[in-house]
């Protein structure tokens, strides 16, 4: 259930953000390029927004996702097999809150008469940001929060969350926070229905609260003890806006077939009549 709170507390924020980003033309287009380093594991994310949807390209895993805004369609491109699978989120979220409701209605042990349903958790805590000190100077802005405070014994003032960012004297690039927040949203999404890793756990809120506060992300990088073991940064030179985009690396090549995805097939078998 913590992926999915998460999953709500991302888009109440973008909520919170929606005046500076509509700042900028939704059907403006924009690719990225990142880097994301993890343990021994480094691989490109390459990110396109053609006006309506979002592509997301994982080259060395050979795999594509897909997704559109406006309706929550989303789409997976698995090249090695040449199949795709797809869903529609706004479909999917319904079936999780009625299934959320249905176990909070019989939270009680089965035969229990009067039972009441358990209380609901407490939100999730916004992420709260503060300047992080650095020995040397670094372009931008530095914003740190404590992270991992998860019952796993691991103290939020040896885990940070680091993020550098736009300054604040350059004009805010909304074009650029609305790629971070369609990318890390649609990276959410899938890790809940496809169980499929597209971004750092924990991104969705971090990036959408940063967004809430007009401040552009460029990197993100987690630190525990001050050594870092996890980071995510976007590759300088990378970024456009306004570019000419191949329609068809939007859509689903014709020579590929439609497979069911076995975390969906599982979900929707399971779900309340």
């Amino acid at each position: 259930m913590r992926r999915r709170t998460s999953l709500g507390l991302s888009l109440l924020l973008l909520l919170l953000a929606a005046p500076l980003l509509l700042a900028a033309s939704a059907g403006e287009t924009a690719t990225a390029t990142l880097l994301w380093t993890k343990g021994q594991e480094r691989q490109k994310l390459l990110l396109a927004w053609n006006g309506e949807t979002l592509r997301i390209e994982q080259p060395e895993k050979r795999f594509v996702l897909l997704y559109r805004e406006r309706d929550g369609l989303v789409i997976g491109l698995e090249a090695r097999d040449a199949f795709y699978w797809k869903f529609e989120w706004p479909k999917i979220d319904i079936i999780l809150k009625e299934r959320k409701a249905v176990v909070a209605h019989f939270g009680g042990v089965l035969g229990e008469t009067n039972s009441k349903p358990d209380a609901p958790p407490p939100p999730k805590p916004l992420p709260v940001w503060r300047p992080h000190p650095s020995p040397s100077p670094s372009p931008g802005l530095l914003l740190e929060t404590p992270v991992g405070n998860d019952g796993e014994g691991t103290a939020p003032s040896d885990l940070l969350l680091i993020a550098r960012c736009a300054a604040k004297e350059d004009k805010p690039q909304s074009a650029l926070g609305l790629l971070w927040l369609r990318y890390a949203q649609a990276a959410e999404i899938v890790r809940t229905v496809a169980l499929r890793e597209l971004a750092p756990t924990g991104l969705a809120d971090a990036v959408a609260s940063l967004a809430a506060r007009q401040t552009t992300p460029l990197e993100f990088r987690i630190e525990f003890r001050k050594i870092a073991s996890e980071s995510l940064a976007l590759v300088p030179e990378s970024w456009q806006t306004g570019v000419a985009l191949d329609p068809t690396r939007f859509t689903v090549p014709k020579n590929y077939r439609e497979m069911p995805l076995a975390p969906l097939e599982e979900l929707m078998g399971n779900a309340p009549a």
